[in-house]
């Protein structure tokens, strides 16, 4: 018996429970916090009366302590979070859509470094896009920006009058040293968009110093995929492939997007597709729903040998409200793939993990997820913000939010 339980605890390890530690008050109250993921949580809080623009940010790793404390001063009263897998960096942009040929942000670097700066995108697009017959900054249109490991990417799309097409341009900030580079990822005619399975270039993911985007097309033979091309951290092409659609019949779906992206900021317009293509950990994915027998189903598969194999299928709820197209948004994770959708009126985040022993796990979505998405396959409180560092699982309590007081997070640590 003693031999057995001691094979229990090398298989499943020992967990300690009820363990905590404080971080000290700031001169004003934690009023949010938001997950780096890998990194831990940053505690953000400002001035109640608004009087002063200052916002505070502390980092709480796994140190049982606050790793570092900063402060920065947004343009203005609102920003936008942008965060992304495996980064040292993460940005608090002061304007998305640029102003007068410029983006203004703050860069937080994991080490404590945090820099104000701003981006002229009139130079980089004189350079790059001089080609482009009559081209005018204020007509371009934000259609996301993405944060990956290397860099920070901002995706644009131009309509060209005269020739009727769109150019999708990229613009890549590198995070360690702020220099731009951009490059037409690609062209769409207009009368191309007609056949309902065209589409227009997207960010589908990033491995290392790798950045991918794709675009849904035919290859010579005319069957239905996708042109995928990857990009270096300055914006220049090492790889272009085209992935073969599965023949499996996906029902219509609206990509909307899932995660702290632009497209979570933005409101673009998408067009209808039969499933969304992801590129996580040097994988590509392939989600959508099916029916089959009269069963509704999430499924996705995943390019092996080139070859689309199944992965992950789960059952959906009966539709009794049916809608044109289902909306659905993808949130790739070093751990899995985060799905939110849509089931009659209500939002499901539903977490398929890489680790196929762990089993899928389902919440009603809400916008916490978004600033936490570790949120979705921790088991542990349910309730509170939480995320895993270092082999531990720490929990904060929002209800602590907005006090004066010190703010207290519990964890659970591995200790065998």
């Amino acid at each position: 018996m003693k031999n057995l339980l001691f094979f229990h605890l090398l298989l499943f390890g020992v967990f300690s429970y009820g363990q905590s530690f404080e971080i000290p008050k700031e001169e004003f109250p934690f009023y949010e916090i938001v997950e780096w993921k890998g990194k831990g949580a940053l505690l953000i809080s400002k001035d109640p009366t608004e009087k002063l623009k200052k916002i505070n940010i502390t980092l709480v790793g796994g140190q049982n302590k606050a790793t570092w404390n900063q402060s920065f001063n947004p343009k203005g009263k609102q920003y936008y979070y942008l965060t992304g897998e495996n980064s040292d960096y993460v940005y608090f942009m002061d304007n998305l859509i640029p102003e007068d040929g410029k983006y203004f942000f703050t860069q937080a670097c994991s080490n404590g470094i945090v820099k104000t700066s701003s981006s002229v995108l009139t130079h980089i697009f004189g350079m790059v896009f001089k080609n482009i017959a009559d081209l005018k900054i204020d007509k371009l249109e934000l259609v996301d920006v993405v944060m990956t490991e290397k860099a920070l990417v901002h995706i644009f799309r131009y309509y060209h009058e005269r020739d009727k097409k769109y150019f999708e341009l990229g613009v890549f900030m590198t995070h360690n040293n702020m220099i731009s580079y951009a490059c037409i990822l690609g062209e769409v005619k207009e009368d191309q968009l007609r056949d309902e399975y065209m589409g227009h270039w997207k960010y589908i993911g990033s491995s290392g110093d790798k950045i991918y985007f794709a675009v849904r097309g035919y290859n010579k033979e005319l069957k239905k995929g996708w042109l995928v091309s990857g990009y270096t951290p300055k914006a220049e092409l090492i790889s272009s492939n085209f992935v073969i659609n599965s023949d499996l019949k996906y029902e219509p779906i609206d990509d909307k997007g899932f995660g702290l992206s632009g497209r979570n900021y933005l409101n673009v317009k998408t067009k209808p597709e039969p499933n969304v293509l992801t590129h996580v950990n040097g994988n590509f994915f392939l989600t959508g729903i099916l029916t089959t027998n009269g069963i509704r189903e999430l499924k996705t598969l995943k390019l092996k040998d080139n070859k689309w194999e199944n992965y992950y299928s789960f059952p959906l709820k009966p539709v009794t409200k049916p809608k044109p197209f289902t909306p659905i948004g993808i949130f790739p994770l070093n751990e899995g793939l985060g799905i939110k959708l849509e089931q009659n009126s209500f939002f499901t985040a539903i977490f398929m993990p890489f680790d196929l022993k762990s089993g899928t796990s389902v919440t009603l979505y809400n916008d916490k997820i978004l600033y936490n998405p570790s949120r979705m396959f921790l088991k542990e409180k349910k309730q509170d913000f939480g995320y895993m560092i270092g082999g531990k699982k720490i929990f904060f309590s929002y209800i602590q939010l907005n006090s004066k007081s010190n703010v207290k997070f519990e964890y659970i640590d591995k200790v065998l």
